[in-house]
């Protein structure tokens, strides 16, 4: 049988540190998931930043390179001396293309920045549908090196191209990749990796395809990994997209003072409280 002291000191002292104590843990437990799904937040707006701006950054580019072509459909399609210099001088201001070229209606290469062709080069002859088209990548045989390809259909037949260096975009992925995910180009349609920097992986759960705007995914990936990835489709190609991933940090980043500061406010906590709790009992 407990004493009158026990009881005492139990109703003064004990029931006041467990009540305190249950309240401390919820209070732990709110706060502790707020800063859980804050960063999260935080990571996928920022992952959606970076993808967005990565494929504004290519739409740029491709833009201009797109107003080259624009320009060389008005030249001459003969080989000329002039020609020649008027595509060498529109090809040395724009850093990713590495040549650019007149295909007949045949689809013969006859003529490149670097020289004509005496004896033309078979290409796949050009499709008649306006504005720029992506192919890629592929391999350029006189060069033996890959490239993409942008091209313009001429509207007497034949188109124009520009081989761009995929070094070059490899280089701005890898500019922008974490060590922890991947970043590349993939087909919006079937989400099929074009070029990539970092081991590629899809999302268990699927993706939502076609990719028609940018969207942030989240979840355990077909690599084994917990990771988020953000894509963001290209304007210029809408058939591309740009996608960023990093590792899902599911507990609070990098918040390394976590534990200290976290646990001595939960014991100020827990101690105002208690002392509340005695101050309404007695």
């Amino acid at each position: 049988m407990k004493t009158p002291t026990l009881r005492l000191w139990n109703r003064q002292y004990l029931a006041p540190a467990l009540m305190s104590a249950v309240i401390t843990l919820l209070i732990a437990l709110f706060v502790s998931y707020e800063q859980v799904e804050q960063h999260k937040q935080l990571q996928q707006r920022d992952l959606k930043i970076k993808a967005q701006q990565l494929s504004e950054w290519l739409d740029i580019n491709y833009s201009i390179i797109n107003n080259v072509l624009i320009d060389m459909e008005q030249l001459s399609k003969q080989c000329s001396e002039d020609l020649l210099f008027d595509m060498r001088s529109i090809m040395f201001n724009v850093a990713p293309v590495v040549e650019i070229g007149i295909v007949d209606a045949n689809g013969q290469l006859v003529c490149t920045s670097w020289k004509k062709h005496d004896t033309p080069i078979y290409v796949t002859p050009p499709p008649a549908e306006p504005g720029l088209r992506f192919l890629g990548p592929v391999n350029v045989e006189y060069m033996q090196q890959p490239a993409f390809v942008l091209a313009r259909s001429l509207k007497q037949g034949g188109e124009v191209n520009a081989l761009v260096r995929i070094s070059w975009l490899k280089n701005q992925l890898q500019n922008r990749s974490s060590e922890l995910g991947f970043t590349g180009l993939i087909h919006s349609d079937t989400g099929q990796p074009i070029i990539m920097n970092g081991p590629y992986a899809s999302p268990k759960s699927g993706l939502a395809l076609p990719i028609d705007q940018s969207r942030v995914v989240e979840g355990e990936f077909d690599n084994g990994l917990d990771q988020v990835a953000a894509y963001s489709p290209l304007i210029t190609f809408p058939e591309l997209s740009v996608v960023i991933s990093d590792e899902k940090k599911i507990i609070f980043g990098d918040h390394s003072n976590f534990s200290i500061q976290g646990t001595a406010l939960c014991l100020s906590v827990w101690l105002l409280l208690t002392l509340l709790f005695q101050y309404l009992i007695i």
